[in-house]
């Protein structure tokens, strides 16, 4: 087995456009200018993009917006089906035809969902 070799000293030379955009990028990260330099080096290496993860993030965000959504929806369809002479009726029978409503409208609403997780909506 090979032994861990100490870490070698690589030179490079920066324009000066690609020195500022490194000092802004060191007072971003609030690091010293090289080991901002090192760590965009790693990242470039490694495939990470910035870009990529902000719309990454972005998409988690639009997704769980979605899901809040459609069980707003669901609750506003179940809503939607009460009888508007509520006090008319008994508490029990108005409990009842609740539990049913939003029974259906959960489902309705967990439908909605895994579509959406299944990429057909």
């Amino acid at each position: 087995m090979r032994p861990i070799e100490k870490g070698k000293v690589v030179t490079l030379r920066l324009n000066a456009t690609e020195l500022e955009l490194l000092q802004i990028e060191a007072k971003n990260r609030k690091l010293k200018e090289n080991q901002t330099a090192k760590i965009v080096l790693i990242e470039a290496l490694s495939g990470f993009d910035q870009k990529q993860e902000t719309f990454l993030r972005r998409l988690d965000y639009i997704d769980d917006n979605i899901e809040q959504l459609a069980k707003i929806a669901a609750l506003a369809a179940a809503a939607g089906a009460l009888p508007l002479d509520a006090d008319q009726h008994d508490a029990a029978e108005l409990r009842e035809k609740l539990r049913t409503h939003f029974k259906h409208a959960s489902a309705l609403g967990d439908n909605i969902l895994e579509m959406i997780n299944k990429g057909k909506l």
